[in-house]
């Protein structure tokens, strides 16, 4: 690939810099928040602990899984992953076996095993319970845990344990999340930790895939942030691996070589073929097929829609390269004007909520200073660039950025005060 392709996306490169940096990454002053957040979870477990003697002596360690720890979330953060490992007795014999649905497994039990051991059965009484025959049953341990919730949280208060993991092995995880309803005895393997390190040490590899999820949440596709990820995953084998240590305009846009099939492919258009082609393989498990239950109305609509959005650009990144703008951002039409004016009555709505939010509660007041403290600084660069005779397009996509990012955090908080 010569030089002349490298650069062919350079114009867009500050754009789409500035898009992952202000917009779609988490401020690194969130991050640091939401972390001490965090604390509160040994509390829980600790609670839980105390509660449960069969909890506590199956109990291993936490882990904390998904976008927020793997550095692909886009948005605040308003649930985490949390993973409660459980060790299950060794003396219990537990096994894994492979089950007729591809990509889960069975968890087996030997219960007359343990309790032939007088001296450690104590330990895990009602841990039968939990079982469908000799089988672990992945619906009575989400029951199980939930009840452990429910006993030691406030009723207001919304937790996310769909995800806990359980440890059969110390290489690798299974989850409870089961092929339906009925299939209550499957298991999904999970390799979080493995996945993790597979992404990691590639300098546009997670941007790549942040620019992928906004798209998709800009036009509301149904497409799991965990299905995005393993298209990279499986790209990783496909492509040289240096390619992704290049632009973030480049890997994002630019054809790449599939060392494969010698095929050239943009990274937004190939994940479009994945969604086309309704397959995207789970990584460890290729026979099962992660979009297998979407209609072939949703994969076509999703599809076209990507491959229309890489057409677009690739028609007018050299003569109106800020138009990409506009498949992240809802409000991004002060960018396309041929003629750029400014008015303030257009942000408005800033001042008002800043006169809202000045009514509310005493006792939220931290949030609600910190989100008008967002609310001001936007507000005086709209009075800024009103009074700038020639404001460039950078100072408009800076303008833009911020009072998107405002609308977001000013939806979050006022979800919450709903709760």
């Amino acid at each position: 690939m010569n030089n002349d392709d490298q650069k062919k996306y350079n114009i867009l490169q500050n754009i789409m810099q500035k898009l992952n940096q202000k917009y779609i990454a988490l401020p690194e002053n969130e991050t640091k928040r939401n972390n001490k957040l965090l604390v509160v979870i040994d509390r829980i477990v600790q609670k839980i602990r105390s509660k449960s003697p069969l909890f506590d002596n199956l109990y291993q360690n936490k882990y904390y899984g998904g976008s927020y720890y793997d550095n692909l979330k886009i948005s605040q953060p308003s649930e985490y992953d949390l993973d409660c490992v459980l060790c299950l007795p060794k003396i219990a014999e537990p096994t894994v076996e492979v089950s007729d649905k591809p990509g889960y497994v069975h968890v087996v039990l030997n219960m007359q095993a343990l309790e032939k051991k007088v001296d450690e059965a104590p330990k895990y009484i009602g841990l039968e319970k939990l079982l469908k025959g000799n089988r672990l049953c992945a619906k009575k341990v989400k029951s199980w845990m939930e009840g452990l919730m429910a006993l030691i949280l406030p009723t207001t208060l919304v937790v996310k344990i769909d995800d806990s993991e359980y440890s059969v092995k110390d290489t690798f995880f299974v989850v409870p999340k089961s092929p339906s309803d009925t299939d209550t005895v499957y298991w999904r393997l999970s390799f979080q930790e493995q996945e993790r390190e597979l992404i990691s040490g590639y300098a546009v590899m997670k941007p790549t895939i942040r620019l992928i999820k906004k798209i998709r949440d800009r036009y509301q596709h149904k497409i799991a942030s965990y299905f995005i990820k393993t298209v990279f995953l499986w790209e990783l084998e496909n492509v040289d691996k240096n390619l992704w240590n290049k632009t973030l305009s480049y890997v994002f846009m630019t054809s790449l070589q599939n060392r494969t099939t010698d095929m050239h492919l943009q990274m937004l258009r190939k994940y479009a073929q994945y969604i086309a082609h309704k397959n995207i393989p789970y990584y460890w498990n290729k026979d099962y097929n992660l979009i297998g239950d979407l209609s072939e109305t949703t994969t076509n609509c999703i599809a076209n829609k990507l491959k229309n959005i890489a057409d677009e650009v690739d028609r007018n990144y050299q003569n109106s390269p800020y138009d990409i703008v506009q498949y992240f951002c809802m409000d991004s039409c002060l960018l396309q004007k041929s003629t750029l004016k400014l008015s303030s009555k257009k942000f408005r709505w800033l001042k008002d909520l800043r006169e809202e939010l000045e009514v509310k509660r005493a006792d939220e007041a931290r949030d609600r200073n910190e989100l008008m403290k967002v609310i001001s600084m936007v507000n005086k660069k709209v009075d800024d660039l009103v009074k700038k005779t020639e404001p460039s397009k950078d100072d408009f996509l800076d303008l833009l950025l911020d009072s998107n990012e405002t609308l977001t955090r000013t939806s979050n908080f006022q979800s919450q005060q709903n709760l």
